[in-house]
């Protein structure tokens, strides 16, 4: 999801357009009234676009300390998809 935010650069206030963290969308989505199906399925589509870079760590090409952020991140959906899934 893109999303507009202002920062400072250079000294004055800037508006910048920017795709959302995996962590900002799990908050968006626990903030906002989603049918609880509709939730794990866009989880499950996001945890679904990293799968390449989980075969890339398996397969060597990443390093532990590249792969440890997208882990935690990855870990966070399985984490929302199983909350949502046990209610």
């Amino acid at each position: 999801m893109r999303i507009q935010e202002q920062i400072v650069q250079d000294g004055k206030v800037v508006m910048i357009e920017r795709d959302m963290t995996a962590e900002e969308e799990l908050q968006h989505l626990q903030n906002i009234q989603i049918p609880k199906e509709q939730q794990i399925a866009e989880l499950k589509a996001q945890l679904q676009s990293t799968d390449y870079k989980a075969i890339k760590y398996a397969e060597g090409w990443l390093t532990e300390e590249e792969y440890t952020p997208i882990k935690a991140e990855r870990q966070a959906i399985r984490d929302r998809i199983n909350e949502l899934e046990g209610k």
